[in-house]
């Protein structure tokens, strides 16, 4: 899963968010960030999931 888009990144962290798999969203959505960092959204994204995992350091 390492090649994907942002987009592909951004979608899949989308429905993992919904499946409650907070950890692998909040990953996908900083890789979605990293490839696209104009999309600060991506980047609050990660960070609110790290948040309800109570992780954080990382958000």
């Amino acid at each position: 899963a390492q090649n994907l888009s942002w987009k592909k990144h951004q979608k899949l962290a989308d429905n993992l968010m919904e499946e409650g798999n907070l950890k692998e969203a909040a990953e996908n959505y900083k890789k979605a960030w990293q490839k696209k960092q104009k999309k600060q959204e991506l980047i609050f994204k990660a960070g609110e999931a790290y948040y309800l995992l109570k992780d954080y350091e990382s958000s």
